[in-house]
């Protein structure tokens, strides 16, 4: 399969979206060999083995690579679940604009990615929750509530976002989204039923909603999560395309004073790669610092679902008396980046009847990092 994929490689090759480009791509593939894969003004050219000086090198698995090639996987979602690695964001996002994964998949004998229809549920699958999978997720948010250890123990609310990272990565990717460009926006989540160590959880996602903004494209992806015939969590997950302009820090608001209780939040300078290992999310902007500085970044930064986390985690601390089956809904912006090594301050506030409302800073005051969040007790 491998080999007659690579065969025929260049029939899915867009000359004409590749203009003046000029790249050599180095596919390490363990188990089934190497290839270069060179691209000169739109023109494409395959041959095995490792040759000339690679502007980016790929490495898979030949089972990774063959599920590709088949449709059974999703190119994206492979290179950000980390079962392929390319050592170049910038160049593999051009390689995905003028390559049509879905012809050389049809050459042998693959099948095609179907189209993506607005407004469509699509089942995800379903997934067990295990010990070893909670545990990793708490030691990644640094939560050690005794509530997700023992016999009984629960999962965190926010691991329900394990099961989403692979689907929302696979419809970015049918839907040809430049991954470079495209960030984690917020997050809204209604709890209906705690999840416990040992359900097997069904999930299903779809696009619900494209919204143009001034400078790019704001997608808006719905998720729910079923136990048997219960419903457990429900919700909806937004990113943006940035088609124009800077990588944007919060908008300036007067910051609102006199919270009812302020939280010290450290990151720990290997938060990102433990988050990553726990979630599953190994894009590039989080585990790469070139592909994060060639993004507009600082240097690789904190995925925003694990920040919303640690304030799902000081919240349940301080005002659930640290029972996570009160917490009936939590949401918020992501509005500027995390760095590894950074201190954030989680401000709330106790707004009417049940309801929270909250945002994280920085140490100084001087940037929201979380806002407009908002959460609501059973």
């Amino acid at each position: 399969m491998i080999k007659r994929a690579f065969s025929h490689f260049c029939q899915g090759f867009r000359a004409d979206d590749a203009a003046d480009w000029v790249a050599t791509f180095h596919w390490v593939v363990d188990g089934a060999g190497s290839w270069t894969v060179a691209f000169d003004h739109g023109t494409c050219a395959v041959r095995e083995g490792l040759s000339g000086a690679p502007t980016c090198t790929i490495t898979t698995s030949a089972a990774t690579l063959a599920s590709i090639f088949s449709g059974e996987l999703d190119s994206t979602a492979a290179f950000m679940s980390g079962a392929a690695v390319a050592d170049n964001l910038h160049e593999l996002m051009q390689l995905a604009a003028v390559l049509d994964f879905d012809a050389i998949r049809e050459a042998v004998g693959g099948k095609a990615a179907a189209p993506i229809q607005q407004g469509t549920w699509e089942t995800v699958g379903s997934f067990p929750i295990t010990q070893g999978a909670v545990h990793a997720y708490t030691r990644a948010t640094s939560d050690p509530n005794p509530a997700y250890y023992g016999a009984t123990a629960l999962a965190p609310p926010m691991f329900h976002v394990r099961f989403l990272v692979d689907a929302f990565f696979a419809m970015a990717g049918r839907l040809r989204i430049d991954l470079s460009r495209f960030y984690h926006a917020g997050h809204s989540a209604d709890f209906h039923r705690s999840m416990r160590v040992g359900d097997t959880v069904e999930v299903r996602v779809k696009l619900d909603e494209i919204v143009q903004k001034d400078t790019g494209k704001l997608y808006h992806f719905a998720f729910e999560e079923r136990v048997g015939e219960h419903l457990t969590v429900s919700g909806r997950s937004s990113f943006f395309l940035k088609e124009r302009g800077e990588v944007g820090a919060s908008r300036p608001t007067p910051n609102r004073e006199d919270p009812d209780y302020i939280s010290m939040q450290m990151v720990d300078s290997d938060q990102a790669e433990r988050y990553a290992a726990a979630s599953g999310d190994h894009n590039p902007l989080h585990l790469n610092p070139a592909a994060a500085i060639a993004a507009g970044l600082n240097g690789v930064i904190l995925h925003g679902l694990c920040t919303l986390a640690f304030a799902q985690r000081d919240l349940i601390d301080e005002t659930m008396t640290r029972d996570p089956r009160r917490m009936a809904h939590l949401s918020a912006r992501f509005a500027a980046p995390v760095y590894p090594g950074q201190t954030l301050k989680l401000h709330f506030w106790y707004e009417a009847g049940k309801e929270l409302s909250f945002e994280t800073r920085s140490w100084d005051d001087t940037q929201r990092v979380l806002q407009d969040g908002l959460v609501r007790l059973h």
